[in-house]
């Protein structure tokens, strides 16, 4: 851990010296001004945080920092913690702000770079609009702050969320500004399984493990699905005629990640063997070819095993073959015109264990009609598969808005004044966002991809908006 806080630190002060001596800014708080007291703020959260052992002993640290600089701080049930400060003289009729991020537990070198420039932010920021800043709980990665947090902190007219981003195979980083977010559904289809007795003796496993997986938000690169190739070998072999019965099927282990193993059991018919052997070398085959360059680790292998005494009854396996055969993975819905993603569909986990066969997807979208699509194609596909459709669980749409207002004064303030052009995303990721936009008076809605390399242009920007314009004396 300390060796990479260390790296961090030095990239941190590295690259904001250059990136300092690229901008020039007569604002009162200097680029150098702002690389110091940035930099100090994230030293001493680091530094604390090798004592935070719980989410609370994070809240008593921002309310004591608070408290040290007379800011007015709050905490709530849900362990958020909301420092607020008072339009200066002048500029009571300016446009609102909250600055928004998260905190907890993990990715502590990551996450903290956007609390310090919270921090800076609400300390240094004078000639300034009514302004908050919002700490929301988000230790257990399931947004539990934001979807708590009382309605009256978010009548505001621009509300910025601030995220961790660097990408290191961008060089430099882009300025990323998210203007959207996918709406998520989580289904389960499901069908009771019976067991009868084995007519072959040729039995296999057949497996995949090892693979990279990751975050199925991530949509960009390959990402081979090892329950939906083995799937596809199933029906490729019912198409050929080669007689098989199933034993089991499973793999993956979550619903938010590309799955990195499956494996089946199964028994051929003897006159059927080799046939099926060499349909299992055609695939392992192709597959090293299409993936074997990205997929170092990975196993994809055939081994014979003792016979099977019981398999799934035809009708089960019919039906399972009948669904990954149908079921759509990878991408779902794409723009016509622009070749934008507009919504994926992943399958997560499946078992035939406990006499249940389980399958669990995932689906993404980031326009509304796309999700309603998704939960209409599993719920059809399950019911002609003859399974019970389920959904376990979903994330709101962040909905992009034309008219953004906040959107369109960091895009010109970007171009005209720090000469940066924003990159201007819909995200496949699930994002706090996603709840404060349930908020129908909370149209000025944006969050900003912090990094190494921008972060003293992004504290520069936050920092005019924050400043907005002086009402006139009468």
């Amino acid at each position: 851990m300390k060796r990479k806080i260390s790296v961090l630190l030095i990239t941190l002060l590295l690259i904001a010296s250059f990136s300092s001596c690229g901008i020039i800014s007569n604002d009162e708080i200097r680029n150098d001004q702002i690389e110091t007291g940035v930099l100090e703020e994230y030293n001493n959260l680091i530094n604390a945080s090798k004592k935070f052992t719980s989410i609370e002993k994070f809240d008593n640290y921002l309310l004591k920092w608070a408290n040290q600089r007379d800011i007015k701080a709050s905490y709530d049930d849900y362990k958020n913690v909301i420092m607020s400060k008072a339009a200066a003289a002048g500029y009571e009729n300016g446009d609102s702000i909250n600055i928004q991020t998260s905190i907890g537990l993990t990715d502590m070198e990551e996450r903290c770079l956007s609390i310090a420039m919270s921090l800076f932010l609400i300390e240094n920021a004078n000639e300034n609009n009514f302004m908050r800043i919002i700490f929301t709980n988000n230790d257990k990665n399931d947004f539990s702050g934001a979807k708590g947090i009382n309605s009256r902190y978010l009548f505001t007219d621009y509300q910025v969320n601030l995220d961790w981003s660097y990408n290191k195979g961008e060089n430099p980083p882009e300025f990323t500004v998210l203007n959207g977010s996918a709406g998520t559904t989580i289904g389960q289809i499901s069908q009771s399984l019976e067991y009868v007795t084995s007519n072959y003796s040729k039995a296999y496993e057949i497996s995949i493990n090892d693979l990279t997986g990751g975050d199925s938000s991530v949509i960009s690169g390959q990402h081979p699905n090892p329950i939906k190739i083995i799937g596809d070998l199933l029906a490729s072999c019912k198409s050929s005629g080669i007689l098989f019965e199933l034993g089991s099927f499973n793999g993956g282990s979550s619903p938010y990640t590309y799955p990195t193993n499956a494996s089946i059991n199964l028994v051929i018919n003897d006159n059927d063997v080799n046939k099926f052997t060499r349909k299992v070398q055609n695939l392992q085959e192709k597959f090293k070819g299409t993936y074997g360059d990205n997929e170092e680790n990975y196993t994809f292998a055939i081994t014979e095993i003792n016979p099977l005494d019981r398999v799934l009854s035809l009708e089960n396996t019919d039906s399972i073959v009948s669904l990954l055969y149908t079921l759509i993975n990878g991408v779902y819905l794409h723009d016509e015109e622009t070749g934008e993603t507009i919504a994926t569909s992943n399958i997560g986990q499946i078992s035939t264990v406990n006499n249940d066969f389980k399958l669990i997807v995932s689906g993404r979208s980031v326009e509304k009609n796309g999700l309603n699509l998704l939960k209409d194609s599993y719920n059809i596909i399950a019911s002609l598969s003859d399974m019970n459709y389920l959904l376990l669980n979903e994330t709101p749409l962040w909905e992009s808005k034309d008219d953004n207002e906040l959107l369109n004064i960091i895009t010109d303030l970007g171009k005209n004044k720090y000469e940066i052009e924003p990159k201007i995303l819909r995200s496949f990721t699930e994002t706090e966002n996603s709840f404060f936009a349930q908020n129908k008076h909370l149209i000025n809605l944006v969050s900003i991809k912090i990094n190494t390399v921008n972060y003293i242009t992004q504290t520069q920007l936050l920092l005019d908006i924050i400043k907005g314009k002086k009402s006139a004396v009468s």
